[in-house]
């Protein structure tokens, strides 16, 4: 690039640190409230399907690997990609398994982001705090971005039910344990 580059990291959040490393620039890590970050995905099969097709790569983290034990899911054992999504796609996840594999994979990219990006933007707080969103544009001037304005920034938040909260709860701290058992500090 003749000028910096500027990555907006939601997708690619498991790879700050190599894309840093490989293409330098400004790296801005985007994020949400997990539950309903889960629930935006269930509108197409692809993410479950993705997700599993990303806890089953090789070198996994050492809390994916005790997710992976625990669950005794399907693997495919070939190495096409494409034979990959097919198998996945035809062995859809219960909604405890979804969520377990979502919420591990989004536990370790906030890590990520956390570790290696410029900055963490909350896309809820942006959409909820006029406040959040000046700190977010100062940050961002900063670092000599400019020009950028929030004030239309507005995603949907959900009101969760009691049984709501405890579904999520419950599998969020199993995730937890499963993190500490892979070296997590708590």
């Amino acid at each position: 690039s003749k000028s910096r580059p500027v990555f907006q990291e939601c997708r690619t959040s498991g790879r700050i640190a190599e894309i840093k490393r490989g293409l330098d620039g400004d790296h801005l890590f985007l994020w949400r409230n997990p539950w309903d970050q889960w629930w935006s995905s269930k509108v197409t099969p692809y993410f479950d399907t993705a997700n599993q097709l990303i806890i089953n790569a090789p070198s996994s983290p050492q809390p994916v690997q005790i997710l992976l034990g625990c669950l005794a899911l399907d693997s495919y054992q070939a190495v096409d990609i494409s034979g990959a999504f097919e198998f996945y796609y035809d062995h859809p996840l219960s909604s405890e398994n979804s969520f377990l594999i979502f919420y591990m994979l989004w536990c370790l990219s906030l890590r990520e982001g956390a570790l290696y990006a410029d900055l963490l933007i909350n896309v809820d707080h942006l959409s909820d705090s006029g406040s959040y969103r000046n700190k977010i544009c100062r940050n961002l001037a900063r670092m000599g971005i400019e020009g950028i304005e929030f004030d239309d920034c507005h995603i949907p938040q959900s009101t969760y039910t009691e049984q709501e909260k405890n579904f999520f709860l419950k599998l969020e701290n199993q995730v937890h344990q499963w993190l500490i058992e892979g070296g997590w500090a708590e």
